[in-house]
């Protein structure tokens, strides 16, 4: 009995092994003919493939962004605006890298708007290009506009002269201090050139640091916007320093920042930080003699993809003035308009020193338009112990932008303040 049972047991223990080995060759066997109808249906596919065709908008910024049917050998369209005030700007841009075979670059630009502003532009030298964007503060008063975020890995210097004229004949002005009243809105004309000397060095990838001098010339003059009354017809030279006397002005700048966004132009993570000095030395009679300070940071942190981002902004601008010295009127930083406290009308908010944050959600509904929806708070202050982030004035708001894959091309916001809502329609990104 117990040999059977043993016999029985052996017979069962070759079954079971037997069927194991069928089973698994079984599934082996479908495995084989599973992959083998997989790397069928793949072949076919791989000719098949047609290239991704970019969209009608897609090709449309594409082509504006880079001059594609645009350009003329050397000379290229340009858009956008040198001042707020100015509306849209058109102009041309000639450049000329590597002259005669040589390290040296070549540029001059000219822009006019329908307002009358005039801005012209010319740069000999090894001048750096790259970037979408000015870095340091809004890049309208601070001198700082032609230094831009890069993102390269080639370590490179640069020395150029620049040499610049603008004339912007209908700037707003409504008073120095935070409690201005909209209703006191005036307009003065501001003629400026300089001749500069820009040097820098831009280390591997991520850091920039530059050094520009040069000599600055100012002159005021009435503005030309007939709906408003002239800015010397209701400021005193008390409150509006620098309004019947200008200086000439030696001016030097000093400023470093780490870029290391993933797309300089197009950014959904990373991040940049911006550090600037400027010191204004009067040359004529010592009376406008001061030093500007500016910290600019910004991050963009991806959520979950890079469809969608939270950029936020903290910039702060704090002029100094020497003893017995005032700052310009004409020289200071403001609050309002397309860049900062979207809400309020350019130039709304200005005075000696100022703050200002933003924080922006952005979609992506597709690769050339995205949307946002955005908080601005800032303000401005005489003093610079006075800073502190309360009593703020807020502008909340959304917007839709159209974008390449390096850069936005055309933003409309609409933003809402305490003194009613605007729409804005600029070239570039807020920040």
């Amino acid at each position: 009995m117990c040999y059977y049972l043993r016999n029985m047991k052996r017979i069962k223990a070759r079954f079971v092994l037997i069927f194991i080995l069928f089973t698994s060759s079984f599934v082996s066997s479908q495995d084989t003919t599973r992959a083998s109808i997989w790397d069928q249906i793949r072949e076919k596919k791989s000719h098949e493939l047609t290239p991704i065709k970019s969209n009608i908008a897609e090709r449309l910024f594409l082509s504006i962004e880079n001059g594609t049917g645009l350009n003329f050998k050397s000379f290229y369209p340009t858009y956008g605006s040198a001042s707020p005030g100015a509306g849209f700007m058109p102009g041309v841009r000639f450049w000329k890298p590597h002259v005669f075979g040589s390290a040296f670059d070549f540029q001059t630009s000219a822009s006019y708007s329908t307002k009358s502003y005039q801005q012209y532009q010319l740069q000999f030298g090894t001048i750096l290009q790259k970037g979408p964007e000015p870095f340091v503060g809004f890049g309208g008063t601070g001198g700082l506009s032609s230094f831009r975020g890069t993102h390269k890995r080639k370590s490179d210097a640069f020395l150029y002269a620049d040499i610049r004229y603008n004339r912007f004949p209908q700037e707003d002005f409504y008073g120095l201090g935070p409690d201005t009243k909209k209703e006191d809105r005036t307009d003065y004309g501001i003629e400026g050139s300089s001749f500069d000397g820009v040097f820098g060095y831009h280390f591997q990838r991520y850091m920039v640091v530059a050094l520009r001098a040069g000599l600055t010339q100012i002159n005021i003059f009435s503005g030309t916007d007939s709906r408003f009354p002239n800015t010397e017809t209701k400021f005193t030279p008390a409150e509006a320093p620098g309004l019947f006397n200008q200086p000439n002005f030696l001016r030097a700048n000093a400023f470093t920042f780490f870029d290391y966004r993933d797309n300089p132009g197009h950014p959904h993570a990373g991040g940049m930080y911006g550090f600037g000095f400027i010191r204004y030395q009067d040359v004529d009679d010592n009376r406008f003699q001061f030093n500007r300070y500016t910290i600019d940071l910004r991050q963009y942190v991806p959520l979950g993809s890079p469809q969608r981002t939270i950029a936020a902004r903290f910039l702060t601008i704090l002029n100094k003035a020497d003893a017995g010295n005032v700052v310009p009127f004409y020289s200071l930083d403001y609050l309002g308009g397309s860049e900062a406290l979207r809400g309020f009308r350019e130039f709304r908010l200005r005075d000696n020193n100022l703050v200002y944050m933003s924080a922006e959600y952005r979609w992506e509904g597709c690769h050339a338009v995205e949307f946002a929806f955005f908080f601005d708070a800032g303000k401005v202050f005489h003093e610079t112990s006075d800073f502190s982030l309360d009593h703020l004035e807020t502008s909340p708001g959304f917007g839709l932008r159209f974008k390449t894959p390096s850069s936005t091309l055309i933003r409309v916001d609409i933003a809402h303040s305490n003194e009613g809502t605007r729409l804005t329609i600029k070239f570039g990104a807020s920040f």
